[in-house]
């Protein structure tokens, strides 16, 4: 898909070697004494990296130190070594909006879904409650991807992703039994009016998704941002969701940008600059900020968590853990 002639390619290229004007641009090598410093981190292959067959000769900004593959191997995944690192340094809480969580494949009978993420996250909780420290992660996704919620496809990405959540339930309710929910938030944001403002006073829950969503005025928040705040000390933005498509390193290339405070400056400047950006900047499409530490606010409302069709099997069930959701970030089933 998209534009892919040579001319096409060729004017992306040229603006790409723009960008190497240190006239215009600051330079990777240029001093910062800025608040934050940051890292570059990718999912991409060899074989994507370097000078491009349609130029007769690499140019010389090209053939910079930087531009070099340093890797032994031909994938690199530094995407999700940066997500695995910061997570196992995680202090009091961590926060993630992504398009789709799916990972830990080999603790739900998924072996090609290797991504470490979810069982990092569980392993770090773990610790923290062993320790007696307060910590909570706070993970927040669509209802559903994008698309005929009822496709083979949608159905199958939300089964796994019910299956990850599952897993890391599971794991938590082996060490704290119902009090899993003081360490964890699956958020699933919605628009919603209540019924007493509608026409006639009341739901409707017959006819067309459309034409239900027009009446009712409740529908999904589509959340698609990627990004990740941990103790307000260390950031993650880009374009990889926490799939093993964009997480691999093989798959998809995806490109993401770690923060955290310069060695120049103290740690109170950097959270001091981070509480101020306004919440819909720092919370992407669902417009919400990173919440504190301790219980989800009651401020945000979700709906209650997303199942796969009845057909579906997983491995155990955490139906009834998993239905207390809505107790915490709920008001109610988004119709």
């Amino acid at each position: 898909m998209g534009d892919d002639s040579k001319d096409d390619v060729r004017a992306v290229q040229r603006k790409f070697v723009s960008l190497f004007d240190a006239t215009k641009f600051v330079q990777q090598s240029d001093p910062d004494e800025g608040p934050w410093s940051a890292q570059l981190v990718r999912s991409i292959v060899h074989e994507h990296w370097g000078a491009s067959d349609l130029w007769k000769e690499a140019p010389e900004w090209l053939r910079k130190r930087e531009f070099r593959w340093p890797l032994k191997g031909d994938v690199e995944s530094s995407i999700q070594a940066a997500y695995v690192q910061a997570i196992s340094q995680a202090e009091r809480f961590v926060y993630i909006e992504t398009q789709y969580f799916i990972g830990s494949g080999s603790k739900w009978d998924r072996s090609g879904v290797k991504n470490r993420v979810p069982e990092t996250i569980v392993a770090r909780t773990l610790d923290r409650i062993e320790k007696g420290l307060p910590f909570h992660t706070y993970i927040v996704v669509p209802m559903f991807p994008e698309g005929d919620p009822t496709s083979a496809g949608n159905v199958a990405q939300r089964m796994f992703q019910w299956n990850t959540i599952n897993y890391m339930i599971l794991a938590l309710q082996a060490k704290v039994a119902e009090r899993w929910s003081d360490y964890i938030t699956f958020a699933f944001p919605a628009r919603w009016t209540d019924k007493s403002q509608l026409d006639g006073g009341a739901l409707l829950a017959k006819g067309d998704r459309k034409t239900r969503v027009k009446h009712n005025k409740r529908y999904m928040i589509y959340v698609h941002s990627k990004a990740m705040i941990v103790d307000d000390r260390y950031a993650i933005v880009g374009s990889a969701n926490l799939n093993e498509r964009s997480l691999a390193g093989g798959r998809d290339t995806e490109i993401a940008m770690t923060l955290w405070p310069s060695s120049n400056q103290n740690e109170e400047t950097c959270v001091s600059a981070a509480a101020g950006v306004p919440p819909a900047t720092v919370g992407g499409t669902s417009g919400l900020a990173a919440p504190p530490p301790g219980r989800a606010p009651r401020a945000h409302r979700a709906c209650a968590i997303s199942r796969p069709p009845p057909s579906t099997t997983t491995r155990a069930s955490a139906a009834p853990a998993l239905r207390k959701v809505a107790g915490t970030f709920a008001r109610g089933p988004c119709t």
